[in-house]
């Protein structure tokens, strides 16, 4: 039971590591963000339908996206980055940087740029089209959403997270942006932190081009969950961890040796038996790692 319980925690280690690093790679950074990508959702002013709510922008809005984020291709076509909506924004301060990190997304439609006014309905109602920030909801907020199933629409998530129903998106928007700031306090009360998240006030919504939890992430987050499914958990690399040992006399040069990710489907060369699956350290063919 030791010995398993040893391969839990740090299989758990590992499992946050990678996640924190696949989040990092889909936060926006406030140095990139432009006054009109921001948007602010107020209850007294939302229009809603049985789909979900309306976002109108201004003219001078819409044509300052349509400025930064569309160019003209060599025949003069207008080609136009993938936008989406992200709402509402977790403020992570690291140091001198700051970024913005969405709870929910919302992909714009292909031809965003080609109407001005933009205005479009947002489905938070209904579908799966506003889909949750996973990683975010579980490293900032320690919800696990793929319990409180990830393919519900956006109201159905956040009201299971505040375990109460609202009839209008307006009155659930506003009741959620209070339960975040209260689960930010439960939840980040370590004076340690070194990136304490908070909920952005001064607006509530971001539109920008569209960021998400690279691949590889989510490859090694699949391995990861195959991992915890073996009744017979066996990681030939994360039982030498464990024991502090190597299986060979002296380590290949650096420059020899094959990186892998944390959980994809490579060990040194060597599946898991009776698996599909192979754990793998930052550095295949020597002792792993959580450097």
């Amino acid at each position: 039971m030791q010995g398993k319980q040893q391969y839990m925690e740090v299989l758990e280690g590992w499992r946050a590591f990678v996640e924190a690093a696949g989040l990092a790679k889909s936060r926006i950074r406030d140095a990139d963000v432009h006054e009109h990508q921001q948007i602010k959702l107020a209850r007294r002013s939302l229009q809603e339908d049985d789909s979900g709510f309306f976002l109108s922008l201004s003219d001078a809005q819409t044509s300052s996206l349509k400025d930064r984020f569309t160019t003209l291709d060599e025949e003069g076509r207008g080609r136009s980055e993938t936008l989406q909506l992200g709402f509402p924004l977790l403020r992570v301060i690291e140091g001198r940087k700051t970024f913005f990190v969405p709870l929910f997304r919302y992909s714009l439609p292909d031809t965003w740029h080609s109407a001005v006014p933009l205005q479009l309905t947002v489905p938070v109602k209904q579908g799966s089209e506003v889909s949750p920030n996973v990683d975010a909801f579980r490293l900032y907020l320690d919800i696990d959403i793929q319990e409180l199933g990830a393919e519900r629409h956006m109201m159905s998530i956040a009201a299971a997270c505040l375990e109460d129903s609202h009839d209008s998106f307006g009155a659930l928007f506003e009741a959620f942006l209070r339960w975040v700031v209260q689960r930010l306090v439960d939840v980040n009360n370590s004076p340690t932190k070194s990136a304490e998240p908070a909920l952005e006030k001064a607006f509530t919504a971001i539109i920008c081009p569209e960021v998400n939890t690279d691949f590889n992430t989510k490859e090694q987050l699949k391995d990861y969950k195959t991992l915890l499914q073996r009744s017979d958990l066996q990681a030939p690399l994360l039982q030498r961890y464990i024991e502090h040992r190597t299986d060979v006399l002296a380590a290949p040069p650096l420059a020899s040796r094959t990186p892998y990710g944390l959980f994809e489907r490579k060990c040194s060369g060597q599946p898991i038996p009776d698996s599909g699956l192979s754990f793998s350290s930052a550095t295949a063919g020597g002792s792993p790692s959580l450097n």
